[in-house]
């Protein structure tokens, strides 16, 4: 009940907020305005999939979030049917969770402001390769506690380095449809991860599936060193824009 009451208070404070007038924006000498919702979005994800690190960006966070999304399932089954976990324990365990991604902001500003962006990402991910491994790997409560923390630092360090990068490398006239694209293919890879892991785990059983999540999460850090560039523009940089279409 109160984390239902959360979410209705949050809707509420949404409705609450007033809508600002802004002046209008001329448009870019050869940009074409995109009018309504869906040429909008379409606009973005023409601009998203042509340039070539943001299409790298959104190609490797997908993947994560997918096989993230799959592990997601199989928690709270593995924690209450192998660990003994109840209720209240089970909480806890991702109150855990929670305390590595309060700790990632810090790790993941690191990362960001070093510019190292393909060892920093491939480093995350290799990361939180390891430590699901441990998760799975240790049948033990207090054990999966540690795991879970340190899951949370490279995973939430790796999404803030993905989302500062989509923001530098995006031109601010068409920051908010190339967000909106990047972030709805990202929530449909997190729903399909998650399709998929129940389905596995029905069809094969719980470990097996966790032994074949692993594997692509390893293979999703290995991609970050092929598709990923090592160095990025500098924070006090300009972004890098690849050339104009009709659609920016």
């Amino acid at each position: 009940m109160a984390d239902a009451a959360t979410y209705l208070i949050s809707a509420l404070l949404v409705l609450a907020v007033r809508r600002v007038s802004v002046p209008a924006v001329r448009a870019e000498a050869d940009e074409t305005p995109a009018t309504g919702a869906l040429a909008e979005f379409r606009a973005g994800a023409a601009y998203l999939f042509r340039h070539l690190l943001l299409r790298a960006l959104l190609l490797t966070s997908s993947s994560f979030l997918l096989v993230n999304a799959a592990f997601t399932v199989l928690l709270v089954p593995y924690l209450v049917g192998r660990l003994g976990a109840d209720g209240e324990q089970v909480g806890l365990l991702l109150s855990a969770l929670g305390i590595g991604f309060l700790i990632s902001a810090y790790v993941g500003r690191a990362i960001s402001r070093s510019g190292r962006l393909r060892y920093g990402a491939a480093g995350c991910l290799a990361a939180v390769t390891v430590t699901f491994g441990g998760l799975f790997g240790w049948h033990d409560l207090v054990a999966a506690a540690v795991f879970l923390a340190l899951a949370g630092v490279p995973g939430g360090a790796f999404l803030l380095l993905i989302e500062v990068q989509v923001q530098r490398q995006t031109p601010d006239h068409v920051l908010g449809r190339v967000s909106a694209a990047f972030s709805s293919t990202e929530m449909a890879a997190t729903l399909l991860g998650g399709l998929l892991g129940g389905a596995l785990a029905a069809a094969v059983g719980l470990m097996p599936t966790v032994a074949v999540l692993l594997i692509l999460l390893a293979l999703v850090a290995a991609a970050a060193l092929v598709v990923l560039p090592d160095k990025v523009v500098a924070p006090d940089a300009a972004p890098i824009e690849p050339e104009r279409t009709s659609v920016e």
